[in-house]
């Protein structure tokens, strides 16, 4: 939407989720239907990524949101299939890194990384708006893989699942946060 000229309207209705309550929303919602269709395309495979990954209760619970959510994958699927394509092969591309135990930050963030740009990419026509989509959702992508391990480094540690700082990470945690994922995430931000 920010890409546009113009500005969408917004109107002041009942909040859907509060109906105490009013909220702004928007009148024309013809920009998210592809974030939307994306959010639920991503949906789907980070819920059958957690099928794979959990165990007990949680993995039944996963398991029983497949569905439903399955619907809604199908529906952004027909309408994007695009959009479909870049996710599934980043999946791929991500479970093949893990399946390998990679152990390179690097190497590891660059399929979030590239699946990011792509989407990005799809949001404008003009090809110098899209170089710099491109760009833009790549650094923000490897931002996002990196801190998301960061934040689940210890977790990961726990329950003996693959995160690629296992293999760096050795016993003082905000050291080593400090020290070798602190300068990642600025370096993506700067950029």
């Amino acid at each position: 939407m920010a890409l546009k000229d113009g500005c969408t309207s917004f109107e002041r209705k009942r909040c859907a989720f509060n109906p105490l309550k009013k909220c702004n929303y928007c009148k024309e919602t013809s920009d998210l239907k592809m974030p939307s269709a994306a959010a639920m395309i991503m949906l789907y495979y980070k819920l059958k990524d957690n099928v794979a990954d959990e165990r007990g209760i949680k993995k039944l619970g996963y398991y029983l949101l497949l569905p439903i959510f399955g619907g809604a994958h199908k529906k952004a699927m027909k309408q994007y299939p695009n959009l479909e394509k870049i996710v599934s092969d980043y999946i791929k591309e991500q479970a093949e890194l893990e399946k390998n135990d990679c152990c390179e930050i690097d190497r590891i963030a660059d399929p979030t990384a590239k699946a990011l740009s792509q989407i990005l990419m799809l949001c404008s026509d003009d090809e110098t708006q899209k170089r710099v989509l491109e760009r833009l959702g790549y650094c923000l992508g490897r931002y996002i893989y990196i801190l998301d391990a960061a934040c689940d480094l210890e977790e990961d540690i726990k329950k003996g699942t693959y995160n690629v700082l296992k293999y760096e990470f050795k016993e003082n945690k905000e050291q080593y946060i400090k020290e070798r994922v602190v300068p990642q995430l600025y370096f993506c931000a700067n950029e």
